[in-house]
């Protein structure tokens, strides 16, 4: 009799760590871009090197009260063939990766592509949206559509000191992260 009480109890506690265990449902937090920046190399007509920083803010989702979270690393950007552009950038701490792929020039405010076929004086500056793909490490959980918009300037004239250095600032975007 003790014996079937014991299995029974045992049963129904796995029924109810189950129903549990299938109830639960994931949590997303949507985060406001806040601020940041992003400094980069050209190392190749196609390929840059550099570091980022960027302040993202709880605005909705199940851990509302949430701290922000701060993303910081390294980053590689490679120029395509249309000219989109794909990023990674790997934290500081090496636990996550974050994809980009077909980042695009939204807006123009001064210059051009080729700095006057290398001839102008005049540096590219542009606002740019990174459209998030996927994530890995502490990232596995971005949602894809999520984005970043940063606005700076391409060093793109030989003839200026700064060439290959480019300098943007984080100005907006929203960025979700399921967990």
């Amino acid at each position: 009799m003790m014996k079937k009480l014991l299995v029974s109890v045992a049963l129904l506690s796995i029924s109810i760590f189950s129903a549990l265990a299938v109830g639960k449902t994931n949590d997303a937090v949507t985060y406001d871009v806040k601020r940041g920046f992003a400094e980069t190399f050209f190392v190749s007509q196609t390929e840059q090197l550099g570091k980022f920083r960027v302040v993202l803010k709880p605005i909705r989702g199940s851990d509302f009260d949430r701290d922000q979270l701060i993303l910081k690393g390294i980053s590689k950007g490679f120029l395509n063939a249309d000219f989109t552009i794909n990023h990674t950038f790997v934290n500081k701490e090496r636990t996550g990766v974050l994809y980009t792929a077909n980042d695009t020039i939204t807006m123009v405010y001064a210059g051009d592509p080729t700095c006057e076929n290398g001839a102008g004086k005049i540096p590219f500056e542009v606002e740019e949206t990174l459209h998030i793909v996927a994530g890995t490490g502490i990232y596995v959980g971005v949602e894809p559509g999520s984005f970043i918009v940063l606005k700076g300037v391409i060093n793109n004239c030989p003839s200026l000191a700064e060439f290959g250095q480019n300098n943007f600032d984080v100005v907006g975007g929203s960025v979700t992260i399921t967990q």
